[in-house]
This record gives C-alpha cells, sequence and structure tokens, in this order.
C-alpha cells in the first residue's frame, strides 16, 4: 500500500485499487476524447462545422443528464460537509484537552478515563483513553498504543 505522511501523527492508507482506477479513467477520457476528435463526433455540425451547446448535448438524454446532474450535486454536497467537519475543533477541542491535561498531572488516570469514555466523538479520547488505562507501561508501549489507535482512528476518518 502507498503512504501518505505530511506532518500528521499518522500515516494515511492509499488502497492500491485507487491508483488503478484513476488511471483507467483518466486513460478511457483521453481515448474518448481523441476518437471524438479524429471522427469528429456524433454532434459536429457538418454544414457549419460548429460543436452542439452545453443546451443542446444536455436535451439529447435530458432524463439520464437530470439524474447525472443531481449524483454529482448529491456528490459534491457530501464532499463539502466532510471537508467542512474535519477540523482541529472537531479532532482536538481545546477544552476537552486542558481537562485530560489537568487530570493527568492530578494523576487522577480513573476519572481522565471516565472523561474519555464520554466523548468518544472526539477523535484523540481513544487514543488518549488506551495511554491513560496503560500509565504504568514503558515508554515504547505507550508509543506503539498511541500509533496503532491513532491508525485504527484515522483509517475510520480516511474511509468516511
Amino acid at each position: 500500500m502507498a503512504t501518505l505522511s505530511r506532518s500528521l501523527p499518522c500515516q494515511i492508507q492509499i488502497p492500491p485499487g485507487m491508483t488503478i482506477v484513476v488511471f483507467v479513467l483518466s486513460m478511457t477520457l483521453c481515448a474518448t476524447s481523441l476518437l471524438a476528435q479524429d471522427a469528429g463526433g456524433p454532434f459536429l455540425n457538418t454544414e457549419t462545422g460548429q460543436l452542439p451547446t452545453p443546451d443542446q448535448l444536455f436535451m439529447t438524454s435530458p432524463y439520464i443528464n437530470g439524474i447525472i446532474a443531481a449524483l454529482s450535486i448529491l456528490a459534491l454536497c457530501f464532499f463539502l460537509t466532510f471537508m467542512f467537519s474535519i477540523t482541529t475543533r472537531s479532532f482536538i477541542p481545546t477544552g476537552f484537552v486542558n481537562d485530560i491535561t489537568k487530570l493527568v498531572i492530578n494523576r487522577k488516570y480513573e476519572d481522565a478515563t471516565n472523561l474519555c469514555r464520554d466523548n468518544r466523538q472526539i477523535f484523540i479520547a481513544s487514543i488518549v483513553q488506551r495511554c491513560v488505562e496503560n500509565a504504568g507501561k514503558s515508554h515504547s508501549a505507550i508509543l506503539d498504543m498511541i500509533d496503532s489507535e491513532g491508525q485504527r482512528r484515522a483509517d475510520i476518518v480516511w474511509n468516511r
């Protein structure tokens, strides 16, 4: 699997099939445009030599093109919703971090664990919870837990 890492605490895994899909789609698009140029395309006006307007193209099959347009708008809405929902405040809220920091400094690990359980919707809550529950373990063991739990949480966000 290809791996991207850009100053993120975890690595994002890209499925190998994704690059193949993008490659095949781009090759298909290039081949289609070349064939359309060579043959003049089925919509080329032979008298004037002009291509049809977008309105004329849409009206060749309004039902199918309408469905495609509606699904495109829906996909764009989903994309924008997910892009704007991924913010620092939703992943690492300042109030949560301050509360956890105070509890850990005062060695109130049970209270910190309960706070993390109550805030499962926060990205770092499960990561911090695993660390607090295993506070007595070695530094390298805790780092491994952070890495594995962070990877699991990042996969959930990436798949969304």
